[in-house]
């Protein structure tokens, strides 16, 4: 079973670095877990702002939560990229079709929320919020999405039904998001 709150608080900047814990040990969690973590944090800790398990305490800025949110989150992928492999075929513990697709939504699952982050906080000062972090974090969540497509062994994405069509709507959405952000990154160069 997943320890959501034991989840959340192992995870830090220069553990997420090492990919170990603040014990030292290395942490192996499952896909199921990681995607469970990150429906915590973006379900839970987002939608309120507020990372203890009482509601009724104060809330967080919205530029806290971010950043509580970033470290997590991006600890959460160095997780999931040894998960997978490192370039999504190597040792990888996913093995079903399922498990890939699972990969795939809890990737798009980050893209929509980066999206969300960098327009609700691109007002604020630099110093503030920093966007080269949401920029970065944007593009490793689609490749991440796109690398799970290549990775997965199995031939569904081409079958006589093809695949399904919730799949095919979020893979188009991340077609566009990918296209939005090369064009801006041209745009701003």
């Amino acid at each position: 079973p997943c320890h959501l709150q034991q989840a959340m608080n192992m995870y830090k900047r220069v553990e997420a670095d090492r990919g170990e814990s603040k014990s030292g040990e290395v942490q192996n969690m499952t896909i199921r877990e990681l995607n469970a973590t990150v429906e915590h944090l973006l379900g839970r800790v987002w939608a309120y702002q507020n990372y203890h398990d009482d509601r009724t305490a104060k809330p967080m800025s919205l530029g806290e939560a971010a950043a509580y949110l970033e470290d997590r989150i991006r600890a959460v992928q160095l997780d999931l990229a040894n998960a997978v492999g490192e370039d999504g075929r190597g040792s990888s513990s996913v093995r079903s079709s399922e498990e890939w697709a699972l990969v795939r939504l809890f990737q798009a699952r980050l893209v929509r929320y980066n999206v969300l982050m960098h327009h609700l906080l691109s007002d604020l000062p630099v110093q503030t919020f920093d966007r080269s972090h949401c920029y970065m974090a944007l593009k490793t969540a689609l490749l991440a999405y796109f690398e799970a497509w290549d990775a997965d062994p199995s031939p569904h994405q081409f079958s006589e039904t093809g695949i399904r069509e919730e799949e095919a709507h979020v893979c188009d959405e991340m077609e566009a998001y990918w296209m939005l952000l090369h064009v801006s990154s041209v745009v701003l160069s």
